[in-house]
């Protein structure tokens, strides 16, 4: 069994999400660790990243660590949450097993949602995540002199990234276009 370094905990995942606690940790575990390795590493850097993971687990985040990390100016914590909740969506509503792919259904009154309330929950996820990774990256903008991470000098793709991220995701007025006419 794999044992996973988590820059959250797993309760307070299913603390934010909702999710019921029929969820374990060893199905939710590699989810969180996924959108720290995907997501939440190419905002903060690798440099950032570790510390952090550092820190909470030693229980010794304080200063601008403990603020980046969960405060009204940002929050690692809800960013990776989000992050994390969008990647385990599709694998709460099916089972990857070795007969195949089917969909979920634990209580026997239970229905699995289908792929339209499935995409609204995804929409209000990636707007709630999106929410976070700016927060996160307005903060990174505002504090790089206290954080001594940022300065470390690693190839491109392993820098901490704050620019703004995309924002729509669906949650505007009007329809998103996706195509142009010619």
């Amino acid at each position: 069994m794999a044992t996973f370094t988590l820059i959250i905990s797993v309760d307070d995942f299913k603390a934010y999400t909702g999710i019921s606690d029929s969820f374990d940790s060893n199905f939710l575990a590699p989810i969180i660790e996924r959108a720290t390795d995907i997501n939440c590493q190419a905002i903060l850097g690798t440099a950032l990243t570790d510390k952090l993971i550092t820190d909470y687990n030693a229980g010794t985040l304080a200063g601008a660590y403990q603020e980046l990390y969960d405060s009204s100016k940002s929050s690692v914590l809800k960013m990776i949450v989000w992050q994390a909740y969008i990647y385990g969506l599709p694998r709460f509503a099916f089972k990857i097993q070795n007969s195949g792919i089917s969909r979920s259904g634990g209580d026997l009154d239970a229905e699995a949602i289908g792929n339209a309330e499935l995409a609204i929950l995804q929409r209000e996820a990636e707007a709630a995540k999106v929410l976070y990774e700016n927060r996160v990256k307005t903060y990174l903008s505002n504090n790089a002199a206290s954080l001594p991470e940022l300065q470390v000098t690693t190839p491109e793709f392993l820098q901490e990234n704050t620019t703004k991220s995309k924002s729509d995701y669906g949650i505007s007025d009007t329809p998103t276009k996706l195509y142009s006419n010619f």
